[in-house]
C-alpha cells in the first residue's frame, strides 16, 4: 500500500500554514492553479497518475490490481482519478459520493472540491460512470452532514 500526502495537506502545506498549524493550504493551491489554468482536483489526479508510474517502475506491483481508496477529500480524488486513470482497477471512495447539487452545490465546502462548469457535463454519478466496467464501491455515512446520501 502507498499512502501519499494530498497536495496542500500535511508536508505539502505552505510554510506559513505549517507554522500556524493550519490543516491545509487549499485556498493558496486553488489560486496558484487557477493562474495556470488548473484546478486542485486536476493537479491531484495528475499526482495519482505519476504515483502509479513511479510504483510500476520502482515497486513490485501487479499492474492489473491497482486499487484506490480515500476518505472525504481522498474520496474526491479516488472518484476523479479512477474516472481518468484506466490503470486503477478498483475504486472505493469514502465519505464523498453523493451529488454535486446536494453537497458542494448547497453546503459550504473546501474550495478544492470544485471543477468549473462540471454540471454542464453531468453529475457526480456521471463522473463515477466513467469508471465502469471496473469495480466501484462507495462508502457513505447515513448522517454525513457534508456529503449526504
Amino acid at each position: 500500500a502507498i499512502a501519499p500526502t494530498t497536495r496542500a495537506f500535511g508536508e505539502t502545506r505552505t510554510e506559513k500554514d505549517k507554522e500556524t498549524n493550519k490543516v491545509h493550504s487549499c485556498q493558496i493551491q486553488l489560486r496558484h492553479g487557477l493562474l495556470a489554468g488548473r484546478t486542485p482536483i486536476g493537479e491531484r489526479v495528475w499526482d495519482m497518475s505519476r504515483l502509479i508510474d513511479w510504483a510500476l517502475a520502482n515497486v513490485e506491483v501487479n499492474p492489473d490490481k491497482i486499487a484506490m481508496t480515500g476518505n472525504s477529500g481522498g474520496g474526491t480524488i479516488t472518484v476523479f482519478a479512477a474516472a481518468c486513470e484506466p490503470r486503477i482497477s478498483v475504486a472505493m471512495p469514502g465519505c464523498y459520493f453523493c451529488t454535486f447539487e446536494g453537497s458542494i452545490g448547497s453546503i459550504n465546502h473546501c474550495d478544492c472540491n470544485y471543477v468549473p462548469g462540471i454540471l454542464r457535463f453531468g453529475e457526480m454519478y456521471d463522473v463515477a460512470g466513467l469508471i465502469a466496467p471496473r469495480p466501484f464501491n462507495a462508502i457513505a455515512g447515513r448522517d454525513d452532514p457534508i456529503f449526504p446520501i
